[in-house]
C-alpha cells in the first residue's frame, strides 16, 4: 500500500506492505571416477570450499534442503522530484521485519558395496527473525512512468 502527498513538481510517498518468501535451494554432484569394483575407495573431494580430497568408500550425490518460509512486514517513506512529465529522481528509506522458518534437509549417498542410495537426514529445524533498515542508508531512484 502506498499513499502520495503532492505539490508541483514534488511528490513526497509513504506507505507499507507485507510479504511472503518462499525459497528452496540443493545441490547435485557428479564425478569423474565412478564407483566401480576396481575403484572402490576413489579419490573424492570431501571438503568444495578448500579443495580437501581423500579416499572414500561413499560419496554424496546430492543435498535436497528443505522450504525456507518467511513472512515480513515493510514500512518506507521517500519524496521524488518530477524534472520531466513522466521522469522523476527521488529518493526512499525503508524499514523491514523479516522471520524465517526452514526444516531439515535430505542428503542422498552412494556406497558401492550396496550399490543402493542412502539417505541421510542432516540438521533441524532453524528459524531466524531480522528487523533491519531494508536499504541500508537509503536508495537514490530515477523512475521514468509509462
Amino acid at each position: 500500500m502506498e499513499k502520495r502527498r503532492g505539490w508541483g513538481r514534488v511528490q513526497a510517498f509513504y506507505g507499507a506492505g507485507i510479504f511472503y518468501q518462499l525459497t528452496r535451494s540443493g545441490e547435485a554432484y557428479s564425478y569423474g571416477n565412478a564407483l566401480s569394483a576396481s575403484n572402490v575407495n576413489p579419490t573424492t573431494t570431501i571438503n568444495f570450499n578448500n579443495g580437501s580430497v581423500a579416499q572414500v568408500s561413499d560419496r554424496v550425490d546430492y543435498i535436497r534442503n528443505s522450504p525456507t518460509h518467511g513472512i515480513g512486514a515493510r514500512l518506507f517513506v521517500g519524496v521524488e522530484y518530477f524534472f520531466a512529465s513522466r521522469i522523476s529522481i527521488g529518493g526512499e528509506f525503508g524499514w523491514g521485519a523479516m522471520g524465517n522458518i526452514a526444516g531439515d534437509s535430505v542428503e542422498g549417498r552412494t556406497r558401492y558395496t550396496t550399490q543402493e542410495e542412502e539417505y541421510t537426514k542432516n540438521g533441524r529445524t532453524t528459524q531466524s527473525f531480522n528487523l533491519d533498515t531494508d536499504n541500508l542508508n537509503g536508495a537514490i531512484n530515477l523512475m521514468v512512468y509509462f
